[in-house]
């Protein structure tokens, strides 16, 4: 009886995880979909654009570098400038080619680098129908509510949500 009664706590108590890409993540029994994006967009966003070839280049880091030469990284130093200019020209990237690829609303940024919000939401899902996602069933649909409800500084759709991945930032910064 007491064996019955620990294998039941045990199932109780079990985490549940998420897997992309191959990649195992866990999660704790009680993850809010917050977490569970936390954990998965991260890796999506990583891997994704290596395979797409979205990974931004030493010659869009340096058009964005050109503009902000005090962020430009010391000798020796771990260059926190490279790192983040090198992920936003990979987000922005990415969600331009979503967003060519799915359309959708798109949440503004005043940073210039926008959320394909629906068009992100569109590619997780035929990650999972391809298998290279997989959700538990109890939180698959809290998990794209969350993400489909993502604020940012204004969503638009349509024209103007095309216009703003017409240009990308750092090439538009060079232009001035």
């Amino acid at each position: 009886m007491l064996a019955i009664f620990l294998l039941a706590r045990i199932g109780l108590a079990a985490e549940s995880s998420v897997t992309i890409f191959g990649q195992e993540l866990a999660l704790g029994a009680d993850a809010t979909p917050k977490l569970i994006s936390e954990r998965v967009m991260p890796l999506f966003v990583r891997e994704y654009a290596r395979r797409m070839k979205l990974e931004a280049t030493e010659a869009e880091v340096e058009l964005l570098l050109a503009k902000a030469p005090e962020l430009r990284k010391p000798e020796g130093s771990s260059g926190v400038a490279d790192t983040f200019f090198r992920s936003l020209i990979t987000h922005f990237k990415l969600n331009r080619e979503l967003y060519r690829k799915h359309g959708g609303r798109v949440a503004l940024s005043a940073f210039g680098f926008h959320l394909a919000k629906d068009a992100v939401v569109a590619e997780l899902r035929s990650l999972e129908h391809t298998g290279e996602l997989r959700i538990p069933d109890g939180r698959r649909t809290e998990f794209y509510e969350y993400l489909s409800k993502t604020p940012g500084d204004g969503v638009v759709t349509g024209a103007a949500a095309a216009a703003a991945f017409r240009d990308a930032p750092w090439e538009a910064r060079a232009r001035r």
